[in-house]
């Protein structure tokens, strides 16, 4: 280790602190390569929790290890560890509930918030949740997880571009404004005739001849604010396995309730979520109303931009035209090249006779009397 690093002081004791947790760490700075580094081990005794905890943070600071000591460059660890002003190791540690100050800087030069401040009630019963059916002793640990796998999982689907698997369903980030489903339903009612072909390569080509991707690329289906900036909805695709967990609960509850109690049942459960439903319902409404986008298509094409249109709340999901065809796929025959008759674009209006005059006197010859 001597020939790898000299040191050109003495230990130091610093700590690896963020969130709620706080641990004390020997360091000995020296030169490595002709560059200033240290020289990282524990300063006390740590519990198995604290040790993976603490590995986890020196791992992402550095993967060159020596002799069970970590080496980092002292620019990027000075990034992660905080000179401690005593010289008591102990005294520095602080784990559990308790809180701590939040530290100067992050990993990525960042100021972080304080987890607890930054959790919502709801997200921290969760974790509690998971804890104690999956017998996780470290519920602080498993908070600030939490805590990182939600902050990294915007990224990962917007800056990176890829779905996020939650097992039970994926979750995707796209550049349409939230309403944008209900737009397109609008515009082509007849779209479900084509979601039900379950083959890929015959709903493809079904698609071929339609005018959606066409109006999915209007600059009416993105949300664009004074900015000029678009905004990003995010959609959520359940899979079968959550039907199926949800369909086997509700089978056990119709079964033990009755048709009765089992309607009660929906009902009551509707009112306790509320607030929730309504929370859901105002955020698509804002979100919906958001200006829509237009481009000035008589700038040339180099020259174009995106821009803000309308009003809030105006979008009009109008029905495009017919597309210029003479024919189209069916799923339910096996002649796809079959030449269909085009649909009358304009039919004939009907022809009504002349309405009579309101005063005309009509004889009812049968019964001898008149009617006026």
């Amino acid at each position: 280790m001597g020939k790898l690093f000299t040191p050109t002081d003495d230990r130091q004791l610093w700590c690896v602190r963020e969130g709620t947790g706080q641990l004390p760490v020997y360091v000995v700075p020296g030169l490595a390569r002709d560059s200033e580094f240290f020289l990282i081990s524990p300063a006390v005794s740590l519990e198995n929790d604290q040790l993976l905890w603490l590995q986890h943070h020196l791992d992402a600071l550095t993967s060159f290890k020596v002799s069970g000591h970590w080496l980092a460059s002292r620019e990027r660890a000075e990034s992660v560890l905080h000179k401690c002003p005593g010289i008591t190791p102990a005294y520095y540690v602080v784990w559990g509930n308790t809180k701590v100050d939040k530290p100067d800087h992050s990993i990525d030069g960042s100021s972080p918030p304080d987890i607890q401040d930054e959790m919502s009630t709801n997200a921290d019963r969760f974790v509690r949740y998971v804890c104690n059916n999956a017998g996780i002793a470290d519920i602080s640990a498993t908070r600030i997880l939490w805590y990182r796998f939600c902050q990294a999982a915007v990224n990962w689907m917007v800056v990176e571009g890829r779905p996020l698997d939650m097992l039970f369903g994926v979750m995707t980030t796209i550049p349409l404004r939230r309403n944008w489903k209900a737009i397109m339903a609008a515009k082509f009612p007849g779209f479900g005739h084509l979601a039900s072909i379950n083959d890929k390569q015959r709903f493809s080509d079904a698609l071929k001849v339609t005018e959606v991707g066409v109006q999915i690329e209007e600059a009416e289906m993105a949300g664009v604010n004074n900015e000029g900036l678009f905004t990003w909805s995010v959609e959520f695709e359940t899979r079968d396995s959550f039907f199926d967990h949800v369909t086997f609960i509700e089978q056990e509850n119709y079964k033990r309730l009755g048709p009765v109690a089992y309607y009660q049942r929906w009902l009551k459960e509707v009112r306790s979520r509320y607030d929730g439903i309504m929370a859901s319902l105002r955020a698509y409404w804002v979100q919906s109303s958001v200006p829509v986008g237009d481009v000035d298509k008589g700038l040339p094409a180099h020259r174009r931009f995106l821009r803000w249109f309308l009003k809030e709340g105006r979008v009009r999901p109008d029905a495009p035209g017919h597309p210029g065809i003479d024919y189209c796929f069916s799923d339910k025959s096996n002649d796809h090249n079959a030449v269909l008759p085009a649909p009358a674009r304009n039919p004939p209006p009907f022809v009504l006779p002349d309405l009579p005059d309101a005063d005309i006197t009509v004889d009812l010859r049968e019964t001898g009397r008149e009617k006026t």
